[in-house]
C-alpha cells in the first residue's frame, strides 16, 4: 500500500476534548482491581498503555505495564481455544506484537520468547494436521492464525506454517454454483441466530467471519511471497465471487450472507460485516496487488459509505460500532488522502467520545473487539501521529504500515 505518514485528524478543540476524555477512561481503567479482570483483559490493558505512553499521553495513576504483562500471562489458561480474538492466539499476537515495538524503546519483554514457543507448538501441531477441522475465518480460524504468523515474519517458522495456512485454505475452498472455488460457512461454525437465518450455512461476506477477510489476508501473503501463486489464485477467484454478489440498489452493495434461496443484507455500516468493512478490505488487496480497477471500483463504494447520514447508536465498539466506522474511514483517508474521509472519521470519533463523558470506573467492559480498551486505542488513532499498528490484528493495516509506525 502506498506509505502515507500517519497524522492527528483530531485537531485543536475536538482533539483536546477527546485527549482529556481518554485520560479520564485511561485513568478509570488504570485502578480497576486486578481480580476483576481476566488474562485478556490485562493483555488488552497493556496493549492501550503501550500506546498511551508512545504518544506521551498523561494520565495521574501509575501503571506498571510489565507488571500487568507478567501477570496476564501468568493468568492465560491453556483451555483457551486457537482464536486470534478471545484465545490463544490473541495472547500469543499481543506478546509478539509488543516485542516489534519493543525494538522501538520498550524494553522488558525478551523473557516471553518462551512463552510464544509454547503457544506456537501448539498452532503448528494443529496445522501439521492433514485436514483442518475448524473455522476458516479471521476471528476464530485458520485467518487469524494467519494474521498472528504474518506478525512473527521473518522467522523461518513462520514462514513455514504460512504456507500451511494456504494448503489447507486450498484444500477447505469449494466450488459455487457458478464453478468459483470459496469458503462456505458450515451451520457448526454459525451463532444460533445466524443458523435460524442460515439453517444449511452458507457464505458469509462480512470480514470478521467470512470470505473478505481471507482475501484480505491472501493479499498479504502475496505481499510477503508465501506461496505467491496459489495466494494469487485463491485470492482472484474470491474477488471475481464477491464482485458477482455486489448489488447496490437495496441500500447496501454487500450482502452479510448467501444461503441457498435468500440473500440476507445489513444496511449499518461497521468493520465486521456490511460495505464499509468489505470495501476496505477489497480496497487495501487492490493496493496491495496492484488492481486499479477493482481499487477504483471499491473506493466508490467507499464514497458511498462517507455520502450516508452519520448513524446515531450507543455501541462504539470497533467491531460494530461508530468508533471501529471512525476507525476506518481514518484508516483510508490515510490510503487517498481524500478529505470526505477524513469528515467521516471525526464525526464518528466525536460521536463515540461523547459516549465516554460519564464513564466510571464501575464499568468494566474492557475487552477489545467490542469493549472500552479497543475503544480508546481507536481514539488515541483519531489524536495520534503514531501509526495504530494494533489494526494488523482486524487486517486494516500491514507491514509496511507497521514500519512507518516504528519511525516515529
Amino acid at each position: 500500500m502506498e506509505e502515507t505518514r500517519w497524522t492527528s485528524v483530531l485537531t485543536d478543540g475536538p482533539g483536546e476534548t477527546v485527549r482529556s476524555i481518554v485520560a479520564r477512561v485511561m485513568n478509570a481503567i488504570a485502578i480497576t482491581p486486578y481480580a476483576q479482570l481476566d488474562s485478556l483483559a490485562l493483555l488488552h490493558q497493556v496493549l492501550l498503555f503501550t500506546y498511551a505512553a508512545r504518544e506521551h499521553l498523561s494520565f495521574s495513576a501509575n501503571v506498571d505495564v510489565n507488571s500487568r504483562l507478567s501477570l496476564a500471562l501468568e493468568a492465560v489458561s491453556a483451555d483457551l481455544p486457537l482464536f486470534l480474538h478471545g484465545g490463544l492466539v490473541e495472547v500469543a499476537w499481543i506478546v509478539e506484537h509488543l516485542d516489534r515495538m519493543s525494538r522501538d524503546g520498550i524494553s522488558g519483554l525478551a523473557e516471553e520468547a518462551n512463552y510464544l514457543a509454547a503457544i506456537d507448538e501448539l498452532i503448528f501441531a494443529e496445522l501439521d494436521k492433514d485436514v483442518w477441522q475448524g473455522h476458516y475465518d479471521l476471528i476464530s480460524g485458520l485467518v487469524g492464525i494467519g494474521v498472528y504468523l504474518l506478525e512473527r515474519l521473518p522467522r523461518p517458522s513462520a514462514r513455514r506454517y504460512l504456507e500451511r495456512v494456504i494448503y489447507h485454505l486450498d484444500r477447505s475452498a469449494t466450488a459455487t454454483e457458478d464453478e468459483i472455488r470459496v469458503w462456505r460457512t458450515s451451520p457448526a461454525h454459525m451463532s444460533s441466530s445466524e443458523r435460524m437465518l442460515c439453517p444449511v450455512g452458507g457464505y458469509n461476506l462480512g470480514v470478521a467471519h467470512g470470505i473478505p477477510g481471507v482475501i484480505r489476508f491472501l493479499s498479504e501473503c502475496v505481499a510477503n511471497s508465501i506461496r505467491p501463486t496459489k495466494s494469487r489464485a485463491l485470492l482472484d477467484e474470491a474477488v471475481k465471487w464477491v464482485l458477482m454478489q455486489v448489488d447496490p440498489f437495496d441500500g447496501s452493495n454487500f450482502p452479510c450472507w448467501i444461503t441457498p434461496g435468500r440473500v440476507i443484507k445489513r444496511t449499518r455500516l461497521g468493520w465486521c460485516y456490511g460495505d464499509l468493512g468489505t470495501a476496505a478490505s477489497l480496497f487495501q488487496t487492490a493496493e496491495i496487488i496492484g488492481n486499479s480497477p477493482l481499487k477504483m471500483s471499491m473506493l466508490d463504494v467507499l464514497r458511498r459509505c462517507a455520502e450516508r447520514v452519520p448513524q446515531r447508536t450507543t455501541n462504539v465498539g470497533i467491531c460494530h460500532g461508530c468508533l471501529g466506522v471512525a476507525h476506518v474511514f481514518n484508516r483510508i483517508y490515510h490510503s487517498c488522502g481524500e478529505v470526505v474521509f477524513r469528515t467521516r472519521a471525526i464525526e464518528y470519533y466525536l460521536h463515540g467520545a461523547s459516549a465516554f463523558m460519564s464513564f466510571g470506573s464501575a464499568d468494566h467492559k474492557w475487552g477489545f473487539l467490542e469493549g472500552n480498551c479497543g475503544s480508546v486505542l481507536a481514539l488515541l488513532a483519531g489524536i495520534s501521529s503514531i501509526e495504530p499498528a494494533w489494526d494488523r490484528s482486524l487486517l486494516l493495516s500491514d507491514n509496511v504500515s507497521f514500519a512507518i509506525g516504528l519511525s516515529h
